[in-house]
Order: C-alpha cells, then sequence, then structure tokens
C-alpha cells in the first residue's frame, strides 16, 4: 500500500490509446476508497464526474495524499475543511487512474520501472431488459441521482472558481442586529423594506443611504471584514467559500430582507 507523499515517477505522457478528454465515475472507483468514512464516501459520491485532460493530467505524475483518517469524519462535516477533505480522496482516486491513462517518463529514485496498474473497477451493470418495469424504475432512479450528482459538482465548481450567474434562494426578513446560518451561497441581496425617520440619504444613481447598516461573512474560525450597506438594494457577489453564516446590523432599516444567492445552472 502507497504512503502519503509517495510519487513512483514525476513526469509522463499520455498512452497513444487514451483520449484527450475523458471523465472519471467516482462511483467506479470507490472500490479504492473502501475503507474511508462512510460520510466522506457520502460526499465523495456527490462528484460521480471528475473531468480530466489527459495531456496535463499524464504532464506530472500524482502524488498518494495519503490513507482516510478517522478524524475525516468529523472534519467533513465542517464546510471550511470540506474541500481539502475532497481534494485528498479525488488524489487517491487520480493516482490510481494514472496508470491506466499516462506512460512514465521520469521515474523517482530508487524505482526503476513502471509497475502494473491496479485492477480496473467493474462499474456498475446496466439493465437487461428495458421493458421490465423493475429495471427501469432503477435506470430511472439513476438518472435522477447522476443529475443530482452533475448539480453537486457544478454548484462545486461555482464555488471554487466563482458563478458566471446566480439565482435567488431562501428569504429572510430581519431586523436589528443578529446572525443567520446558510450554506452554499456565492452572495447575498440585501433590501431594505422600511427606514426609520429620518435615514439620510444623497440623488447620486443610485441613491446612497447614510447609518443604513453593516453585513459581515463568517464560519467557525471567524469573520471577514464588515462590509457597509449603502444601496438599497445592494447585491454581495464573490464571496469566499465556505463561509456558514451571515452577520448583520440593520442600522437606520427597520426591517431588512436578505436573500441568499445560489449558483445557477444557467451559463455553465
Amino acid at each position: 500500500m502507497p504512503s502519503a507523499g509517495d510519487q513512483w515517477c514525476s513526469a509522463g505522457h499520455k498512452l497513444p490509446v487514451a483520449p484527450v478528454n475523458l471523465v472519471l465515475g467516482v462511483t467506479d472507483f470507490l472500490l479504492f476508497l473502501a475503507d474511508a468514512p462512510a460520510a466522506v464516501l457520502f460526499l465523495v459520491q456527490q462528484l460521480t464526474l471528475i473531468p480530466i485532460i489527459t495531456t496535463e493530467f499524464c504532464s506530472v505524475g500524482a502524488v498518494y495524499p495519503g490513507d482516510p483518517l478517522a478524524t475525516d469524519v468529523t472534519d467533513v462535516l465542517d464546510p471550511s475543511r470540506r474541500g481539502a477533505i475532497l481534494d485528498k480522496y479525488i488524489g487517491i482516486i487520480k493516482y490510481y487512474a494514472w496508470p491506466h491513462y499516462c506512460v512514465c517518463d521520469t521515474l523517482v529514485p530508487p524505482n526503476t520501472g513502471q509497475p502494473a496498474p491496479p485492477p480496473w473497477p467493474s462499474g456498475t451493470s446496466t439493465p437487461t431488459n428495458l421493458c421490465s418495469p423493475a429495471d427501469l424504475t432503477n435506470q430511472l432512479n439513476a438518472i435522477q441521482q447522476l443529475e443530482q450528482n452533475l448539480w453537486a459538482l457544478v454548484s462545486l465548481i461555482a464555488m471554487r472558481v466563482g458563478a458566471m450567474s446566480y439565482q435567488l434562494s431562501t428569504q429572510h426578513t430581519v431586523s436589528g442586529t443578529g446572525e443567520l446560518s446558510v450554506a452554499g451561497d456565492i452572495g447575498v441581496l440585501v433590501d431594505g423594506l422600511t427606514f426609520a425617520p429620518g435615514v439620510g440619504y444623497d440623488t447620486s444613481d443610485p441613491a446612497r443611504i447614510y447609518h443604513n447598516g453593516w453585513i459581515t461573512f463568517g464560519n467557525s474560525d471567524g469573520w471577514e471584514p464588515r462590509r457597509p450597506i449603502w444601496h438599497d438594494p445592494q447585491i454581495f457577489l464573490g464571496l469566499t467559500p465556505g463561509f456558514v453564516k451571515i452577520g448583520f446590523d440593520c442600522g437606520m432599516a427597520t426591517s431588512v430582507q436578505i436573500t441568499e444567492l445560489v449558483p445557477s445552472l444557467t451559463g455553465f
């Protein structure tokens, strides 16, 4: 069994028969993650597809990221650590997949040859009789699960590299100061519904409102710097992935609606 940091090849190239673009099915590789905690396996299965460009994938050797640890079960529940945990398990899959698509050019001593790749996962069997109600039901369930997994992958990409578009999600009507618990947001829309008498504003376009409060985003480790709410309504985008709570101060607004913004499939 490999150990964390093991790398038998530092550079290579793709096999002539290997496709330039491929998609690894994570579910088919769960054989290599047999010892992973159930909570981690569930999360990894949400990323059923891993897109790979083999020319880039093979140019550097795969490094084994380390065996699963018991602490992964608790870490995976913390959104701020979830990305690193996923990267490790996807790294394990890539380590085992590398020799199936690549040829080593530069071996890492003391290795003198490319080891044989591990057995290819058998994959999921396909229905034998699509006229059977049971097989049809299973196939439809599989399609529905794939759709959900694709959406989870799109959401993860959007959180890491920025969404091309967003859609409105859960709305919260708040007043005074407080916190909201959220997950998976890429931004928020803040809309002042009612204001105390005498609130100040100028006549620019858009109008700038004074003493309209603040908003900030955080997780279990702490808070980002607070951001002033100058306009009504105002959009906040480009938030750091992994925040799970919103802190707010409504200022001179007596009632404020905060709408969570989540990635939209439109534009991907």
